[in-house]
């Protein structure tokens, strides 16, 4: 299935099987590939990696097709502890070169990818620091699938049909997932994440956001709907007890709302309807949370943000609370171990396979609460990587992604087009505060959202500006 996209209209961009070479050559590959995978690294992994090439493969004619692919595995699980939509991008940029040959060239001069290269380069030297090299080179893989999904994306979905039908599957996606957290958990009386595990929550809480949108944007009926939607994937979150999600959310949406009270005559709202909606949005966030605390008494304590004493003795009650504590513990061995690299960094994606050369804390602290975690805030982690080279790129790419949706944001447009620019202007809004909460948006299924939200500001805004050339001329 292709989420609807018409896969005709590649029109004669679209390369066709009309000889066998491509076929040939692809099938010689697979069957070295297949050789190896069975008989030199016979584990799990090795079937999935190969059953991945199969349908890489043989779907790579149609990109419409691959790209639904990829959302889906966006949208699904992690699989034996690896992101698979990453690991699937090397079949989209296969597809993405056949399928858009030639074309690709037009959008090389996107505004935000300099600034983004600029920040890929920079984490290269900080790969002379790093004791394990080799782990840090394959993590780094993710950036190179951010841009693959950045470039394919901004090309190929170059419609606001197209666009809306990503958010559309995005919000059926997560929807689903909510429904299978609300189970997990109400059966369970547990923290639940579904099948995402932990990146449910940033994602629910983009859903309920979208929803909130498109709410406005609805007329009659479809209004109870969107509104029943948004409180479904917040309900799911709300059970999860995840503070940070919660936290990132209520920014999102309380921004959202005050920014179209100030704008409301430029996005063609009432601002009598961004009021109500203010006020019945957090009646019904108030309401799903009370509800929630009903039915799971536990999810109040995730507010009272107390710390507690750290003891050897009882560290799975510390572990069990997920307190302040224990992520300072992360923070602090951060900190040591940009002490031994203030400039370059330890290494790009290195601190959670190296924290190890750098620690203070006692050694069971360490082994509980540190070994092998991220330090759970994007910025740290970027500046301890990366050191403060790194970081100053960072910044700058954020700084540019920044400057170019308030372009697009200040842009005249219809309805339609307020409400595309704004879906897509407030994901970077939730992502760029999230970073304070999570260091999840630098890894695999958001950081490929991330990149689809990114391709689809240029292909919208592309569409919005080619719009307004025609009419001068």
């Amino acid at each position: 299935m292709s989420l609807g996209f018409n896969s005709l209209s590649l029109g004669s961009d679209r390369t066709l099987l009309k000889n066998n070479k491509y076929f040939i050559i692809q099938s010689i590959i697979l069957s070295f590939v297949s050789v190896f995978l069975l008989f030199f690294l016979r584990n799990p992994l090795s079937l999935y990696v190969l059953g991945a090439i199969i349908i890489g493969l043989t779907l790579v004619y149609d990109y419409y097709i691959v790209f639904s692919i990829f959302l889906v595995l966006v949208l699904g699980p992690t699989m034996l502890f690896l992101h698979v939509s990453v690991l699937f991008t090397p079949f989209l940029l296969i597809a993405f070169i056949f399928g858009f040959k030639g074309r690709f060239k037009e959008h090389l001069n996107f505004p935000v990818l300099p600034s983004l290269y600029m920040y890929m380069l920079a984490c290269i030297p900080s790969l002379m620091n790093t004791p394990r090299i080799f782990l840090s080179i394959r993590d780094g893989y993710n950036l190179i699938a951010f841009v693959i999904a950045i470039i394919s994306t901004s090309i190929a979905m170059k419609s606001h049909k197209k666009i809306i039908l990503i958010f559309y599957a995005f919000i059926s996606g997560m929807s689903i997932h909510s429904i299978i957290v609300i189970f997990q958990c109400l059966t369970s009386g547990k923290r639940a994440f579904g099948i995402m595990s932990v990146f449910y929550v940033d994602f629910a809480a983009l859903a309920a956001l979208y929803c909130l949108i498109f709410f406005f944007y609805a007329e009659g009926n479809k209004r109870f709907f969107w509104l029943f939607i948004s409180g479904l994937n917040l309900f799911g979150l709300i059970l999860t007890q995840t503070r940070n999600a919660w936290i990132s959310f209520a920014f999102g949406a309380f921004a959202l709302l005050f920014y179209l009270l100030v704008k409301h005559k430029k996005y063609k709202l009432s601002r009598k309807l961004v009021f109500s909606t203010l006020i019945i949005f957090a009646f019904v966030a108030m309401s799903a949370y009370f509800t929630a605390i009903a039915l799971n008494p536990k999810i109040s304590e995730r507010f009272e943000m107390k710390g507690k004493n750290v003891s050897t003795e009882r560290l799975s009650d510390v572990f069990g609370q997920n307190s302040l504590a224990t992520r300072s513990l992360i923070w602090y061995t951060a900190y040591d171990a940009f002490k031994t690299s203030p400039i370059f960094g330890i290494g790009v994606y290195a601190f959670k396979h190296t924290s190890t050369w750098y620690y203070t804390i006692p050694d069971d602290l360490f082994e509980y609460f540190v070994e092998g975690k991220t330090p759970h805030l994007t910025y740290i982690e970027v500046i301890t990587e990366t050191g403060i080279f790194g970081f100053i790129f960072f910044i700058y790419f954020l700084y540019s992604i920044t400057k170019f949706f308030r372009k697009c944001l200040i842009l005249e447009q219809t309805k339609g087009e307020s409400m595309r620019t704004l879906l897509i202007s407030w994901t970077f809004v939730y992502i760029i505060f999230s970073m304070f909460m999570t260091e999840a948006w630098l890894y695999g299924q958001f950081l490929m959202w991330f990149g689809i939200m990114i391709g689809l500001s240029s292909g919208n805004y592309i569409l919005i500006t080619s719009k307004q050339t025609k009419s001068v001329c």
